[in-house]
């Protein structure tokens, strides 16, 4: 609840709100005996972008006058300009390369049957100008600002996500082609795309805390990751999905909870008996794109191989009918032999879910094979909005939800052997 107090504001990023969260957390850290893995303690700062904002998309063709997009636009890449025939693909046709895309501005209507990354790289590798997905009302904030599609930018191809709808205007023949199961259309001739946007920067600090396994307090040679974020997106200006946004959203289930979760296996697993140390990390920038985690990643205390796996507390403080969920059960063979061991002695209904693809910071360790699970209770209405306060959290639930990542943490660091990863596709 202290998280979620209104003196906090939602702990927006670059916020002093946000900064009176981390000294918070780490006055807790030291409490629960975690010991500091940086010279200076338990912060890991960084520079980074925050959210982007004024993002607009541009068409020209044919030397008309440019026609502008300034709303429902998602910019996934650094600004940029380039030329090139529009055709919209089938994702299917992307994929199996049955496009001719070279030199072309490609539009795809996104779907879930594949990563956004996967889809960016294919198209640069075929030699497409730009990709702009194409979504629907249906898309949450976390895709919309970027959580979802962050890796998009790692592919260093000019890329945006559209509302359909916002481009009929700009393209005219859009509509009708979206009705039709073609593998690819032509929409324009030769047309110049613009992309553009700007990023606020700041510092934002991860909080990172060793929990010894050995006596004598000396760092193990593996260790596993537990991790939950503790930015929110503080007074809605960014990111809510409330029709009155400009009031504090307290972020008590996102993600709170998870933070809550997470301390109190460090205070739990500090009795166990362990092979390895466990490293404890408050991400920070989750809701600006995975920023902390992505940092923490290329900066990390131990060697990525070093890395048992990871465990991503975000979301798990409204349980409903004894229900929970893990995703990413399929990114390690063994991994998922423990969450059926633990699952047995637990009195919870836990859906063991293979894929890794959800929008959280868990993603990023996937993504460099390290196996890695979200732990979650999941989405419900007052998700991103005001109303998520601490007197609609379950924490009954929240008690046996971390019981049961107890037993997963202790079965992890039990193993004398590394887990082998197992490469999980979207299809």
């Amino acid at each position: 609840a202290r998280l979620s107090a209104p003196e906090l504001k939602g702990r927006g990023v670059f916020t002093p709100e946000l900064d009176a969260a981390a000294n918070m957390l780490m006055a807790q850290f030291a409490v629960a005996g975690l010991q500091p893995v940086y010279d200076g303690g338990f912060a890991q700062s960084f520079q980074s972008p925050g959210h982007r904002s004024e993002m607009s998309l541009s068409l020209q063709t044919d030397g008309q006058r440019a026609e502008r997009l300034n709303r429902a636009v998602g910019v996934l890449s650094a600004d940029a300009t380039v030329q090139g025939a529009v055709v919209l693909v089938s994702a299917e046709a992307l994929l199996k390369k049955q496009a001719a895309i070279k030199d072309a501005i490609v539009l795809m209507r996104h779907t879930p049957k594949g990563s956004p990354q996967l889809f960016a790289q294919t198209a640069k590798a075929q030699g497409a100008r730009a990709l702009i997905f194409l979504v629907d009302s249906t898309m949450t904030s976390k895709h919309w600002l970027g959580t979802y599609f962050a890796d998009v930018t790692q592919t260093g191809l000019p890329a945006a996500l559209v509302m359909a709808n916002g481009l009929y205007r700009l393209l005219p023949g859009l509509r009708e082609a979206l009705g039709k199961a073609k593998p690819m259309q032509t929409l324009a001739p030769t047309t110049t795309l613009t992309l553009t946007s700007k990023s606020k920067q700041g510092t934002l600090t991860n909080l990172v805390g060793r929990l010894p396994a050995r006596a004598d307090g000396a760092p193990t040679k593996r260790a596993l990751i537990i991790g939950a974020h503790y930015d929110h997106v503080g007074l809605g200006h960014w990111g809510s999905l409330s029709k009155s946004p400009d009031k504090v959203h307290p972020g008590a289930d996102d993600n709170a909870s998870g933070v809550a979760s997470m301390l109190e296996l460090a205070e739990s697993l500090k009795a166990a008996k362990r092979e390895h140390d466990v490293y404890f990390v408050a991400f920070s920038g989750e809701e600006a794109g995975l920023r902390g985690s992505q940092y923490f990643l290329k900066n990390p205390p131990i060697p990525k191989a070093d890395m048992i796996a990871m465990i991503n507390l975000d979301m798990v403080g409204r349980m409903k009918d004894d229900k929970m969920t893990v995703h990413g059960a399929a990114t390690s063979a063994e991994l998922n032999r423990v969450l059926r061991r633990a699952q047995v002695l637990s009195p919870l209904d836990i859906t063991l879910a293979p894929s890794p693809y959800t929008p959280s910071d868990h993603i990023v360790f996937a993504q460099a094979q390290i196996p890695a699970i979200h732990v979650t209770t999941g989405l419900h209405e007052a998700y991103h909005t005001p109303q998520d306060t601490p007197d609609k959290l379950n924490v009954q639930g929240a008690v046996l939800l971390t019981a049961y990542i107890h037993d997963v943490a202790l079965g992890l660091l039990k193993l004398k052997k590394p887990l082998a990863y197992t490469e999980f596709a979207r299809d």
